[in-house]
């Protein structure tokens, strides 16, 4: 009973010691994400632009709801991001944000992340994609990324209304 609660009682102590705290979850709804949802006070919600994945997206987002219901908490959806995206298939990324958008409303962020073999090389090679090329559109979408988070925490931090490009 409370199994949801375990991790957000452990990190309790982590929260005096550090400003941030990521949790990086698989890809479904097992007990380990359930239980990071319910200890984050934020969440991003990457996805790949595949119909497949937006399901995943889609069941993320019912998810929120539940805890909210269930628990009277649940974590502030930060945005969805758009990973692996090949820029060839315009028409096709334009219906893959249009179904984020009906799923989420405004709530994509607008740097996506392209298809790029230097990420899987950086994975593979233990590194970040900064240090291969800090000039690979990879990097400059992660740093555009980061620009949002930093800007929408900065937002929440001083009590301003969130904007949204």
């Amino acid at each position: 009973i409370g199994k949801e609660f375990l991790l957000k009682r452990s990190l309790d102590v982590a929260r005096t010691l550090f400003d941030f705290i990521v949790i990086d979850c698989p890809p479904n709804l097992g007990n380990l994400t359930v239980s990071a949802l319910v200890a984050a006070d934020s969440v991003l919600v990457p996805t790949d632009s595949s119909t497949l994945a937006l399901e995943g997206v889609s069941d993320i987002l019912q998810t929120l709801e539940i805890l909210e219901d269930t628990f009277g908490r649940s974590p502030q959806l930060e945005g969805i991001l758009l990973t692996r995206l090949d820029r060839r298939s315009k028409r096709y990324n334009e219906e893959i944000r249009e179904t984020i958008r009906e799923l989420a409303g405004d709530e994509l962020f607008t740097a996506e992340i392209p298809a790029q073999s230097l990420i899987a090389r950086a994975q593979s090679q233990g590194t970040t994609i900064f240090d291969l090329d800090l000039r690979s559109a990879a990097a400059e979408a992660y740093m555009q990324l980061t620009d949002e988070i930093s800007e929408s925490l900065a937002l929440r931090a001083t009590g301003t209304t969130r904007l949204r490009a």
